[in-house]
């Protein structure tokens, strides 16, 4: 008798661990949007604002990118530009990113818990590299990135339905502007 249910706990516990063990690999920023798509098909509030919230996930996951390399650069770096522009990063992005934890949750929007896949493979990328060629990649990174940024935020400080993420997206937009203006002069020099 006893034999029999380890015959049957043993692979429902496999199942469940495979199960567990799978979701932890899943992109944080996939499974965000993932369950915002969930939440729209069941409530007409957030079905109305879903571009917003595609928004709000992939912003968070960009200033948690942002926040992350700014921290190594302002360890790491070796010219001191490189380093105060990765403090910056840490500070401004830092409270950009408190700011949409709030809204996420005024909005019942998820966020990912930690940066999606695709920023993840940047971020090896560029800390894979050591003195004056981090500081290189980094900022010719962070000029095509900030430059990709503005397009998003104006996109949705334009074109968004929710107030709130409207105001914070246009809000960005000259912070954002800020940095790439001082990335693009570090870059101009490192060149």
């Amino acid at each position: 008798m006893k034999t029999k249910r380890y015959l049957l706990v043993v692979p429902a516990l496999l199942v469940l661990f495979s199960a567990c063990n799978n979701t932890g690999r899943k992109d944080s920023e996939k499974v965000a949007e993932q369950n915002n798509t969930q939440k729209a098909d069941s409530s007409k509030a957030l079905e109305k604002i879903e571009g917003d919230s595609k928004f709000v996930v992939k912003a968070t996951s960009g200033v948690t990118m942002e926040t992350e390399l700014g921290q190594y650069a302002s360890e790491h770096a070796v010219t001191a530009g490189v380093k105060m522009f990765g403090e910056n990063m840490v500070k401004d992005h830092s409270k950009d990113k408190e700011t949409l934890k709030k809204l996420a949750a005024e909005k019942k929007i998820t966020i990912p818990a930690q940066t999606g896949e695709d920023f993840r493979k940047h971020i090896n990328e560029i800390t894979s590299k050591k003195g004056i060629e981090f500081d290189k990649a980094y900022i010719s990174f962070m000029v095509g990135d900030h430059k990709e940024d503005i397009s998003e935020f104006t996109k949705e400080a334009k074109d968004g339905k929710d107030v709130d993420i409207k105001a914070f997206a246009a809000k960005g937009v000259p912070v954002l502007q800020h940095h790439l203006d001082m990335a693009t002069s570090l870059n101009d020099k490192l060149k």
